[in-house]
C-alpha cells in the first residue's frame, strides 16, 4: 500500500455482508507492533495508520483484531466470482 491509498478496514470475524462496521480510510503508514510471542521467535503484529476521510483524525488498526482490503480490487474480485456463478447457474 501507497500512503493515500484508499482502504477498506473491518473487524476480523465480522466481516459479513451488508454489514456496516468496517469503514473507509486513508493510509498512511505501517508499523511492527510489539512482540506477541508466547514462545520462541519474536511475533509483532502488523499495524497500520489510516486517517478517517470525514473527519481527518487518525487511527491505528492492528492485524490480530482487523482485517484490510483495497475496495476497488475487491469489488474486481466480486464482479468476477458473480460472473462466474452466473455462467454455471445459465448452463444448468
Amino acid at each position: 500500500m501507497n500512503k493515500g491509498d484508499i482502504i477498506y478496514v473491518y473487524p476480523r470475524g465480522k466481516h459479513v455482508y451488508g454489514s456496516n462496521e468496517g469503514q473507509i480510510m486513508i493510509y498512511q503508514e505501517t508499523i511492527s507492533g510489539e512482540d506477541i510471542s508466547l514462545h520462541g521467535s519474536p511475533l509483532y503484529e502488523e499495524i497500520i495508520i489510516c486517517t478517517d476521510p470525514k473527519t481527518g483524525k487518525s487511527q491505528r488498526f492492528g492485524a490480530m483484531r482487523y482485517g484490510w482490503t483495497d475496495p476497488v480490487s475487491y469489488i474486481s474480485y466480486l464482479k468476477k466470482t458473480l460472473a462466474k456463478i452466473r455462467d454455471i447457474a445459465q448452463s444448468v
